[in-house]
């Protein structure tokens, strides 16, 4: 079986400091492949999900609008 964190957050500040780890946790943990949803810290870096794209070839970006937007 593939595991997949088909939305994770991993651009987050609060991950500023250990992303490196928790990405290293995941993968120890079994998940495979990652979907960084890259809200950046909103519209002014949204595209911090393809930045963690283009470093890592495990870890794929998506772009979308909010529901309830």
């Amino acid at each position: 079986m593939t595991l997949i964190d088909s939305h994770c957050h991993l651009d987050a500040a609060v991950y500023d400091t250990d992303r490196e780890a928790v990405i290293r946790r995941a993968l120890d943990a079994g998940v495979e492949c990652m979907v960084a949803i890259g809200s950046g810290d909103g519209p002014p870096d949204l595209e911090a999900g393809l930045r963690l794209a283009a470093a890592y070839d495990f870890i794929y970006a998506t772009a979308g609008v909010h529901p309830h937007d």
